[in-house]
């Protein structure tokens, strides 16, 4: 029974000094961090002004999305563990203050070791009271390795932090563009529909007055009466995707998704052809360029380190201390000193466990090897797909605007005749503009397309332009380097 009284006893204090939380606690803590939240979110707001163009978008982004901010409080923490990693290369020091005292005297005797009797009357040596001061610095040759280490691979680290957070400012820019030209093209696609209703509005009166006129069949009136409900179901469409693709905009910005968002869309109107480097240039780019490679390189150097480490653990532990003493007592002789000294230990049994460390740690930069290489593939591969895929979008808007062109011109030449008076009647005057508005703003969801396939290709090869002018210090590198291992090879 006392046994359990305690046991409980115990449980309920470190239940108590472990700060244990209940449903309710975790209730509580979630309404107030809700309250906060929501208000943070809130104050998160974009004013609804010009219209923004795609750089802006992506700026806003960097600087407010959520995540870009942990990728940033990670890297701070990336910096403060190196700083620590350095700072455990400094040697140990201690400093003891030690009061001792005693009820009574301290004093010894001595006995004869033939007789038996006592040889001399008890003395004392120490005082029934004693304060010492010991200051005591030591370092380990094997631990100050170890430090350094890992020192190394906390620099390795925070590279790696680093590599990521740039991976992730890629990722976020290319999310950004994707929302912004799907805004860029609904929002063209609703301006054109709407100047197309606005002309247009007045067709079912003149679908009757023909139609009473009998100058045209009840089924071709129905006919036209069906393209044009179809012309405002395709509107209605367009702003419910509108809304939908302003909220994902405003949400991937960092911003609170409780507005529309007007954007540039003059970009729609005719094409800014973009050149971009060869593939075989781009996927020796993207090689060099993207963090994922950078991160698996630094990967394997920490298993080089960790290989090291395991090579360093085999060597004999050297010891090296130094030590300050100051003790109050009187009977001492020399009450303050200095003592140096070297410890050497040396564990044979734990030498095969770390040749097997290091043997692991070997394999595993080996297999980091194969894994970079077969990520490099992965990466020319995506290079290769967004190449063709920009190329690919770049016909299909050259068809969707010649086939606009094409409409236009008939448009044009319709409007002229009618307006002369011609044989083209109103109804088949409206008709033509509304095929001709489908076609404008097919032409512009193509180049949206095209201009989206271009960033989707700089996030392949991870860099934030395609512009050779820009690229022109890489290529050169890129081609010099070639040209130094055809020498070597001697090509």
């Amino acid at each position: 029974m006392f046994k359990r009284t305690v046991f409980s006893a115990t449980s309920i204090g470190l239940m108590i000094l472990s700060g244990c939380q209940t449903e309710k606690t975790y209730e509580q803590k979630r309404a107030e961090k809700a309250c906060d939240q929501y208000y943070h979110i809130s104050t998160k707001t974009l004013d609804a002004g010009d219209s923004l163009t795609v750089a802006q978008c992506i700026e806003n982004a960097l600087e407010n999305n959520l995540d870009i901010k942990v990728q940033e409080v990670r890297e701070a923490v990336g910096n403060a563990r190196r700083t620590a990693a350095v700072l455990a290369m400094l040697p140990e020091v201690n400093i003891n203050e030690t009061m001792m005292a005693r009820s009574n005297e301290p004093g010894s005797s001595s006995q004869n070791v033939y007789t038996g009797a006592q040889s001399l009357t008890p003395s004392k040596s120490s005082e029934k009271t004693q304060n010492t001061f010991n200051i005591d610095m030591a370092l380990s040759v094997i631990d100050f390795g170890l430090a350094y280490f890992n020192s190394v691979q906390a620099r390795d680290r925070e590279l790696i932090l680093g590599e990521q957070k740039k991976r992730a400012i890629q990722n976020l820019s290319y999310d950004v563009a994707k929302q912004y030209f799907r805004v860029a093209a609904v929002q063209y696609a609703i301006r054109q529909s709407a100047n197309m209703m606005a002309r247009t509005g007045n067709i079912e009166q003149i679908l009757e007055d023909i139609q009473k006129e009998k100058n045209i069949s009840a089924l071709r009136a129905l006919d036209e009466k069906r393209r044009f409900i179809n012309l405002e179901k395709k509107l209605r469409q367009y702003q419910v995707s509108y809304e939908d693709s302003c909220i994902q905009l405003k949400a991937v910005m960092g911003f609170r998704p409780n507005h529309r968002i007007r954007v540039d869309d003059t970009l729609l109107d005719r094409l800014n052809a973009i050149k971009v480097p060869r593939v075989e240039l781009l996927e020796k780019l993207a090689i060099r360029e993207r963090p994922e490679l950078y991160e698996a390189d630094i990967q394997r150097h920490i298993s080089i380190v960790d290989a090291r480490k395991a090579i360093l653990q085999m060597f004999p532990n050297v010891r090296m201390f130094a030590d300050y003493n100051d003790a109050s007592n009187k009977y001492l002789y020399n009450n303050q000193w200095w003592a140096l000294g070297i410890r050497t230990a040396y564990d044979l049994f734990s030498v095969p466990k770390t040749v097997f460390e290091y043997r692991s740690k070997v394999k595993e930069a080996e297999a980091l090897d194969a894994k970079t290489i077969s990520l490099a593939l992965g990466v020319m591969t995506q290079v290769r797909l967004a190449h063709s895929a920009m190329m690919q979008a770049k016909r299909v808007y050259d068809l969707e605007n010649k086939a606009y062109l094409v409409y236009k011109e008939q448009l044009d030449a319709v409007r002229k005749i009618y307006d002369a008076g011609g044989e083209f009647s109103q109804l088949e005057l409206d008709g033509l503009e509304m095929e001709t508005a489908d076609h404008c703003i097919s032409k512009a969801f193509a180049l949206s397309e095209y201009y989206l396939a271009y960033y989707r290709l700089c996030n392949a090869v991870g860099v934030s332009c395609l512009d050779p002018r820009v690229l022109e210090q890489k290529i050169a590198a890129i081609r010099n380097q070639e040209h130094g291992m055809a020498v070597a090879s001697g090509k």
